[in-house]
C-alpha cells in the first residue's frame, strides 16, 4: 500500500501547489507584472545607467519619464576591484560590483518603499588591451542584467505584498 501512495502523492503535488494561489512574479496576468506598466523611472546618466534603463524596459516594461502612477528613482554606484595580482603587481582578474539604491514613490512624491540591490561580475584581464576592454564591457552587461532582475524581483514582492492597498 505504501509503495503505491508515494507515486500518487508526487503526481498530485503540482495540483496542490496550484491550489495555494502561487503565481510567478513574471507571469503575464500577475498583479505585480501589471503594476510594472504604471511605473516610470528616472533616466540614469552614463553608459551603465543607459544600459540599466534598457534592461528595466526590456525585462519589466518600465519606461523612463515622470508621468506614471509610480516613480522609481534609482541611484547607481559602480565599482571595480582588481584581484589575482601577479608578482609584478598587475591584476589579472577584476570584479565589477554595481549597487543600486532605489526608491518607489507615489504620484505625490511620497516614498512607498526603498531598497538596495547589488550584483557582481568578474572578468579576466588578458594582456591585449582590446580583449580586456571587451571582457570588462561583457562583465558590466552581465552585472546590469542581474541587477535589473533583482530590482524587478524586489518591486514584484512589494506589489504582491501590498496588492490590497493599490
Amino acid at each position: 500500500m505504501n509503495r503505491y501512495l508515494l507515486p500518487v502523492i508526487f503526481l498530485l503535488l503540482p495540483f496542490l501547489t496550484a491550489c495555494t494561489g502561487f503565481s510567478p512574479v513574471y507571469a503575464e496576468k500577475n498583479g505585480a507584472r501589471s503594476s510594472f506598466s504604471s511605473i516610470q523611472m528616472n533616466e540614469i546618466e552614463g553608459r551603465t545607467g543607459f544600459f540599466l534603463n534598457q534592461e528595466m524596459l526590456e525585462r519589466g516594461g518600465i519606461q523612463t519619464g515622470n508621468s506614471g502612477k509610480y516613480q522609481l528613482d534609482i541611484e547607481l554606484s559602480p565599482s571595480r576591484l582588481g584581484f589575482g595580482v601577479l608578482s609584478d603587481n598587475v591584476a589579472t582578474r577584476y570584479q565589477i560590483q554595481l549597487t543600486a539604491n532605489w526608491v518607489l514613490r507615489d504620484k505625490q512624491g511620497k516614498p512607498l518603499t526603498n531598497m538596495t540591490a547589488s550584483s557582481t561580475a568578474s572578468f579576466a584581464s588578458p594582456a591585449n588591451p582590446y580583449a580586456s576592454q571587451v571582457a570588462e564591457k561583457d562583465a558590466e552587461e552581465r552585472a546590469l542584467s542581474a541587477l535589473a532582475d533583482t530590482i524587478l524581483d524586489q518591486l514584484g514582492f512589494y506589489f504582491a505584498a501590498n496588492r490590497d492597498k493599490q
